[in-house]
């Protein structure tokens, strides 16, 4: 039996729809949400450019600013809103890990239930792409009863959506009329409210159910609406998967050059939209199945080896059973029964983790409890409307007798219990700046270690091999030895090294874990003071740092050689002094250069001092930067209650 697959509406592309119309929301609620002072147009200004990014990671990078902004300023819709920019960024990297963590951070700053209700249904579609449909139905579930709540149209995309996924839930684990009546009541919603990309996906969802029950004519009815949909209205970008559904329906019924052709079609630029890449994995196995029928087996076998392995990078899991089923059969076939019994290893390790009975029994679980639980919802309304009716003038003489003596104890209970939710939530999202921050900085600093390892284990040992067949060449073969070509070689080879060598120990130096922070400090300045005969380098430590931490002990030693490294770029100093103090309970960093200085109203922030700033913050200092053109600068950094810390 063939697999349909039930696309995501446009995959993200509702997603980044719903992401824009809550942009709108921002845009009418800023004035209420941000502080007096802040600079509203500019930090939408900002998420707007990162938002219009084409490039995931240029995107993620541009939202670092509005998000430090928003999070000053308790800017909360603007602080979703980045969240949820940033979630998309990640999902169309296929990092979907990272993707659930941002639509998690965005889930904490919900103020309704159409907000809490996207967010749960976005985590859910990243758990069903990635096949953990446990997961992803126990989110979905959510955002139903989120959605049922509200009455607006974002919540009408929403339900339109959640329907879709609990469609193709339901399908994966064989549960085809629950499929069916979950795919019909998308269908339904979409067709009043004219939501016509939903109504093109739901119709090619619809006749791939027709086609699993071998009701072919009705499958080529439904697709062939959504054709005319997609010309009409002039969606390109979705008649790839429009396409690639009828080039299945012909493979079914025996068409299979015209069914080639059909997918070829689909995978053209401009007809996939978002969902590109998956369409072109289903497409490519598409046609490896229309040349396993017409007996061309390498050819299908050639391309069920890209479509597995693009497939296992996509993370699509359910479609790659159906393709090591065909590649099993291929390779019977062909003889290779070693590789057959790989397949079919691999194919039931797949379906256990997909249709386990454990997983199933906990979705149909869920299903009831919500359908109990709008039951029971109902009927409690209706038992509270007669109640209310019977009690309605005992409440009423109540009421007057009691609201002009509680009035003003409830008015003092009001303001005191306001006034303690206030400054828990400061302290809240204070703490949440801090975390946030600490957390970006930790993983800046686990990347960095993580490629010096690279460098040193992989790189350099390949290296360090490399010189060791040079080196032999010379008993093997006398008379290279003495040519100039390989003494350069050799040269070249050292150098190499050398640098490999000395960027690992930048970007993770070892010497912290060898020495104290000021020795690990004085090593690093008198190592720029040699590297450059011009400057002069003046260290001092004052005080006791014993009791750091070795995560903030790599921090303090990266802010000083940020500093130093900035000093040395831009200031044509010849003197810089560093200092590392202990004073009372505040531990300070003070970097003095008698440099040509620079007007700080007119500065312009680079990276260096951002992260600089990042990692001060992340540790709940205070940053300071005092400079006069001609004079030099000075840079104060101050971290209270740091040496308290065990």
């Amino acid at each position: 039996m063939q697999s349909i697959r039930v696309f995501i509406p446009g995959r993200y592309l509702w997603v980044t729809i719903i992401c824009v119309l809550l942009f709108c929301r921002v845009c009418l609620a800023q004035q209420v949400e941000l502080k007096s002072g802040t600079d509203t147009p500019y930090i939408n200004k900002l998420i707007f450019k990162a938002y219009s990014q084409t490039n995931p990671d240029s995107g993620i990078l541009l939202l670092q600013l509005p998000l430090k902004l928003s999070l000053a300023a308790s800017y909360t819709r603007g602080i979703r809103n980045i969240y949820n920019t940033t979630a998309v960024f990640y999902y169309k990297k296929t990092d979907y890990k990272q993707s659930i963590t941002y639509f998690e951070k965005e889930l904490m700053y919900g103020s309704s239930p159409t907000d809490s209700a996207g967010d749960y249904y976005n985590i859910g579609n990243a758990y069903q792409v990635q096949g953990y449909y446990d997961l992803a139905a126990t989110n979905l579930y959510r955002a139903l009863d989120l959605v049922n709540r509200a009455n607006n149209p974002i919540a009408q995309h929403y339900g339109i959506s959640i329907y879709n996924c609990l469609s193709g839930i339901n399908h994966t684990l064989k549960q085809e009329d629950e499929a069916f009546r979950y795919l019909t009541l998308a269908e339904k919603t979409a067709r009043q409210e004219k939501f016509y990309p939903e109504l093109i996906t739901i119709l090619n969802n619809k006749g791939g159910h027709y086609r699993e029950i071998h009701k072919n004519d009705s499958a080529i009815i439904c697709f062939n609406e959504s054709q005319a949909l997609c010309e009409k209205n002039g969606f390109t970008q979705l008649e790839g998967e429009t396409q690639e559904e009828l080039g299945e329906t012909y493979l079914d019924s025996g068409l299979y050059n015209k069914a080639i052709d059909l997918f070829r079609s689909s995978m053209k630029p401009g007809k996939c939209g978002d969902d590109c890449d998956i369409i072109k994995n289903y497409s490519s196995y598409g046609i490896a199945k229309a040349r396993y029928k017409l007996k061309q087996y390498k050819e299908a076998k050639d391309l069920l080896t890209g479509t597995i392995k693009t497939g296992t990078a996509l993370n699509i899991r359910d479609n790659l059973v159906d393709e090591y089923l065909l590649l099993e059969n291929i390779c019977r076939v062909t003889g290779d029964y070693k590789q057959a019994l790989d397949c079919s290893d691999s194919v039931a390790m797949l379906k256990e983790a997909l249709t386990g009975a454990e997983k199933v029994a906990a979705i149909n679980q869920m299903e009831q409890k919500y359908k109990t639980a709008e039951k029971d919802k109902q009927i409690s309304q209706n038992l509270l409307t007669i109640s209310e009716q019977k009690n309605k003038i005992a409440r009423k003489n109540i009421l007057v007798l009691s609201i002009s003596g509680g009035l003003l104890l409830l008015l003092i209970i009001a303001v005191s219990i306001y006034m303690r939710l206030i400054y828990k939530q400061r302290l809240l999202e204070k703490k949440n700046k801090i975390e946030i921050l600490r957390a970006a900085v930790e993983a800046g600093d686990n990347e960095r270690t993580r490629i010096a390892r690279e460098l040193h284990d992989g790189i350099g040992g390949m290296l360090s091999a490399s010189m060791m067949r040079f080196s032999s060449m010379h008993h093997e073969s006398p008379a290279v030895n003495g040519t100039d070509a390989y003494k350069d070689a050799m040269d070249i080879l050292q150098d190499m090294g050398d640098e490999i060598r000395k960027t690992a120990h930048n970007l993770m130096p070892e010497v912290l874990l060898k020495q104290t922070l000021p020795e690990a400090v004085a090593s690093f300045c008198n190592a720029v003071a040699r590297g450059n005969n011009s400057l002069k380098m003046d260290f001092q430590s004052y005080g006791s740092f014993d009791h750091i931490s070795q995560g903030d002990k790599l921090n303090l030693y990266r802010i000083v050689q940020e500093l130093v490294k900035n000093v040395v770029s831009h200031s044509g100093a010849s003197i810089v002094s560093v200092q590392l103090m202990q004073n009372d309970d505040n531990l300070v960093i003070n970097v003095e250069d008698n440099g040509k200085g620079f007007d700080v109203n007119n500065k312009k922030e680079g990276l260096g001092l951002h992260n600089i700033q990042t990692r001060v913050s992340s540790m709940g200092g205070r940053f300071t930067l005092e400079s006069v053109p001609g004079k030099g600068t000075v840079v104060i950094v101050e971290l209270p209650h740091l040496l308290n810390e065990k």
